[in-house]
């Protein structure tokens, strides 16, 4: 394994430790939970890609699994609540390519864009997973067991939109005060000529 892959693998073991931390927050007397454990995971999505933003997200999503369970015994209930809702939050990588090179190119509002729907869809997906292991793992869809899933629903809504707002005041901030956090030495996403010219910077 080269040096370029080493750091890489470091910073994304970096991440997941990161998120383990943010996890264990104690968030009892507030009437909404935010994930902030998302966060680091789209950070380094981000920076460093699809491939290496899923990799990230799923080794915590696994991680997760294990350190808060969930689900009284069925499977699909943690497998759900954190396997496939921090899995896919990898899906910021996507706009990995766009946010590095608009940052570079100093586009502000570009890179803000980027930055803003990729938050807004992998918060989007996270919890629309969490919603399912919710259901998946209510007794039943009638009764009083109706009113608590929908109350369920309601507070993931809450949750959702509150750390939404958090996970963008976090990501978005350093666009205006250090852009440079989203472009990474030896990145792909720019070109030898690019790089030689961030490296003289």
């Amino acid at each position: 394994m080269n040096s370029k892959a080493v750091k890489i693998l470091l910073e994304v073991l970096g991440a997941v430790v990161v998120s383990a931390v943010l996890s264990f927050i104690p968030q009892e007397a507030l009437p909404f939970v935010v994930d902030l454990a998302i966060i680091p995971l789209i950070f380094v999505a981000l920076r460093r890609g699809l491939v290496w933003g899923c990799i990230a997200s799923t080794l915590f999503g696994v991680i997760h699994m294990f350190i808060h369970p969930s689900g009284a015994g069925y499977f699909m209930v943690p497998f759900h609540d954190s396997v496939m809702a921090y899995g896919f939050v990898g899906v910021a990588g996507f706009f990995a390519r766009n946010t590095v090179r608009t940052a570079f190119n100093a586009r502000t509002s570009s890179t803000t864009l980027n930055v803003v729907t990729a938050s807004l869809i992998a918060t989007f997906v996270s919890y629309g997973m969490h919603a399912i292991g919710t259901a998946i793992g209510a007794p039943s869809l009638f009764s009083a067991d109706k009113v608590a899933l929908a109350q369920g629903f309601f507070g993931f809504g809450m949750s959702f939109v509150v750390t939404l707002v958090v996970t963008l005041v976090f990501l978005v901030t350093p666009i205006y005060v250090k852009r440079s956090l989203y472009i990474p030495k030896g990145t792909r996403f720019l070109s030898r000529r690019e790089q030689s010219h961030l490296l003289n910077d």
